[in-house]
C-alpha cells in the first residue's frame, strides 16, 4: 500500500509497428534500435515538420498541368529517344539548346532501362538526368537522397509540371498519408526518400504492382563505400539484390561528384552495374585557381586574405571550418571587423540554415562560414572563392568543396590554410581510427547472448552502447548492417524507434520493489541509470 508507479512516456514523430515480410530460412535475431540520448524530444523536429511542410505547400501553388506542347514533345521522345527528340524535350522543358558532358549518354542509358554510374563535377546538371527520364519513363521515379534540407531543395527545383513528393520523419501522420494517396493515385512522378526508408517494411510494402518504380536514383552514390569521405551505413542496404527482392527495381542511376577509384568499384559492385555503363568526365576544372600558405595564426591569416587581392573584391565567398564552435567563432570575428558573414552547419536549425542559404545565394551576404554541411546542392554558379581555414580530411573532401567554385566558367580561387599541428593531428586519428578486437567482441557477445534466443526482438540505446564499448555510433550501426546482409543473415535490423518510457518510484526504492517483483527487476536491469 501507498506505493505506485508512474509512467511517462515520450516520443517524437510517427510511432508505428512494421510486420516483417518472409524471412530467410537462416538463424538470426532480431534488434530494433533506440534513438540516442532516451525520450527527449529532438531539438528542431517541429521546425523540420514546418521546413518539409512549407515546401510541400510552395510546390503545390507552382505545380501545374503540362500543357499541351510539352506533353506532346515528352510523348515523341518516350517513341523514339533519339538525340535530336531528347534535346527537343530539353529546350521545351529546361530552356537549354544542347546537353553538357555526359549528360545524354546517361540519360539515353536510363530510358533504355540500363543501370548507369555517373560523375559529374558538382554543379553539371545530374539532376536533369533523373529529371528529364522521369517524364519519359511510365512508372515512379525514387530518388535516395542523404540530407533532408537536399531532398526539400530538389523538391522545389523539379519542373513545374512533373509532380513530386518527399516521405520524410519529421511529417505529420497526415502529411505522410497524404503523400501516399498522392502516390497510389499516380499524381507523384518523382519520391524523394532517406535511405534509412529501406529498413521500413511498412514503405517497401507500398510498392507493387499498383504503384510499379521505373528508376532508382541513388544521390550521392560514394555514400555507399565505406572508403568514402561521406561513408552512410545506412546506403550499405541499397544493393541490387535488395532492390529487386523488395521492390523489383531494374534500372539504377547512381551519382556522384567525387569518388575514387575503390569508391566507383565498390559503387558497381553493389549495385550490380556493368562497368561499361560507368559515365565520369573531366574532373579538371582549368578555372580554380588553388593556392596554399603556412599558417601560425589561421584566424589572422584569413583576415588578411580577406582584405587583399583577389578575395578583397570578392561578393562570394566560402570559408569552411572543421567545427560547430569553430565556424562560430570564425564568423563572429569576421563580423566584428565588418565583413558581412553568416555561418552555416547542423548544428542551426533547418529553417536558419535555408535562410542562410537564400541569403547567400541572392548574394546579400558576403562570406558564408561553413562545416562540411553546406554546399550540398547549392545552387549558385558564381561563388568566387573558397577558403579551407583548416585541413580537410581527405583529397575527396578539398576537391568537392573546391569544386563549389567557379561553376560559372569564370576564374576563382581557392586558398588553404596549412599548419602542421591540424596536420599530424588529422594523421595521427587517421592512424587510431581502429576498432579495439576485444571491445568490439564483448558487443557481438552482448548481441548474441545466451538471454537473446532466436526470433526475438531486443533492443539498445545508440548513444550508451557507444559509451560503454567506445565504440562509434556509426561503426556500431555497420556492423549490425553488415550482420543482416551479408552471405549469412545473423539478424534483422528493424527500424529505429524513438520512444522511451520514463519510471517514477515514490516512497519505496526501486532496488526494494525489484526484490520483491521479478518483472520489475528485469524491467531495471535493462533500464539506463
Amino acid at each position: 500500500p501507498g506505493n505506485f508507479v508512474r509512467l511517462n512516456i515520450n516520443g517524437y514523430g510517427r510511432k508505428k509497428s512494421f510486420k516483417s515480410q518472409a524471412r530467410r530460412p537462416t538463424k538470426y535475431r532480431s534488434w530494433k534500435r533506440q534513438q540516442p540520448g532516451g525520450g527527449k524530444p529532438r531539438a528542431g523536429a517541429d521546425e523540420e515538420g514546418d521546413f518539409v511542410a512549407e515546401a510541400l505547400l510552395e510546390r503545390e501553388k507552382n505545380s501545374a498541368a503540362g500543357d499541351d506542347g510539352v506533353l506532346k514533345v515528352v510523348e515523341v521522345a518516350r517513341e523514339d529517344p533519339s538525340e535530336q527528340n531528347l534535346e527537343g524535350l530539353l529546350r521545351k522543358v529546361f530552356g537549354y539548346d544542347s546537353f553538357r558532358e555526359g549528360q545524354l549518354e546517361a540519360i539515353q542509358n536510363v530510358v533504355a532501362g540500363e543501370s548507369t554510374v555517373l560523375v559529374l563535377p558538382t554543379g553539371a546538371g545530374k539532376s536533369l538526368c533523373y529529371q528529364l527520364p522521369a517524364m519519359i519513363l511510365p512508372g515512379l521515379t525514387l530518388v535516395v537522397s542523404p540530407l533532408l534540407s537536399l531532398m526539400v531543395d530538389q523538391l522545389r527545383k523539379l519542373p513545374a509540371f512533373l509532380p513530386g513528393g518527399l516521405l520524410a520523419s519529421s511529417q505529420t501522420s497526415d502529411e505522410f498519408h497524404g503523400t501516399l494517396r498522392l502516390l497510389r493515385a499516380g499524381e507523384i512522378k518523382v519520391l524523394f526518400v532517406s535511405p534509412e526508408r529501406f529498413l521500413n517494411e511498412e514503405f517497401l510494402q507500398i510498392f507493387g504492382d499498383t504503384l510499379p518504380i521505373s528508376l532508382v536514383v541513388i544521390d550521392e552514390a560514394h555514400c555507399i563505400s565505406e572508403w568514402s569521405h561521406n561513408f552512410r551505413p545506412s546506403y550499405l542496404r541499397l544493393r541490387a539484390s535488395l532492390l529487386r527482392r523488395k521492390l523489383n527495381i531494374q534500372c539504377i542511376l547512381a551519382m556522384t561528384a567525387t569518388a575514387t577509384t575503390q569508391t566507383l568499384q565498390e559503387i558497381v559492385n553493389a549495385l550490380e552495374i556493368p562497368s561499361g555503363n560507368l559515365i565520369q568526365t573531366s574532373q579538371i576544372r582549368e578555372n580554380l585557381k588553388l593556392s596554399i600558405s603556412m599558417s601560425d595564426n589561421r584566424l589572422k591569416d584569413l583576415m588578411l586574405l580577406l582584405k587583399s587581392p583577389p578575395f578583397v573584391n570578392m561578393r562570394s565567398i566560402i570559408v569552411y571550418c572543421k567545427f560547430q564552435t569553430e565556424t562560430d567563432y570564425v564568423c563572429k570575428h569576421l563580423c566584428d571587423n565588418n565583413i558581412n558573414a553568416k555561418s552555416y552547419h547542423s548544428g542551426l536549425l533547418m529553417k536558419k540554415r535555408s535562410r542562410v542559404q537564400e541569403l547567400f545565394c541572392s548574394n546579400k551576404i558576403r562570406v558564408v562560414v561553413a562545416t562540411v554541411a553546406f554546399g550540398m546542392g547549392l545552387d549558385k554558379s558564381d561563388v568566387e572563392g573558397v577558403i579551407h581555414y583548416r585541413l580537410p580530411e581527405s583529397l575527396e573532401e578539398y576537391i568537392q568543396e573546391t569544386g563549389r567554385a567557379g561553376r560559372d566558367g569564370r576564374l576563382s580561387h581557392c586558398h588553404l590554410l596549412f599548419d602542421s599541428t591540424t596536420f599530424y593531428k588529422i594523421r595521427s586519428l587517421s592512424h587510431s581510427d581502429g576498432i579495439d578486437e576485444y571491445a568490439m567482441s564483448k558487443f557481438l557477445n552482448q548481441i548474441f547472448s545466451s538471454g537473446n534466443t532466436m526470433g526475438c526482438i531486443c533492443s539498445f540505446p545508440k548513444e550508451s552502447t557507444s559509451r560503454k564499448f567506445d565504440i562509434k555510433e556509426e561503426v556500431l550501426l555497420t556492423v549490425l548492417t553488415q550482420l543482416e546482409i551479408g552471405e549469412e543473415q545473423y539478424l534483422h535490423l528493424l527500424p529505429q524507434f524513438s520512444v522511451t518510457c520514463t519510471l517514477y518510484f515514490h516512497k519505496t526504492s526501486p532496488q526494494l520493489l525489484a526484490d520483491k517483483d521479478i518483472l520489475l527487476r528485469s524491467i531495471l536491469n535493462k533500464c539506463l541509470k
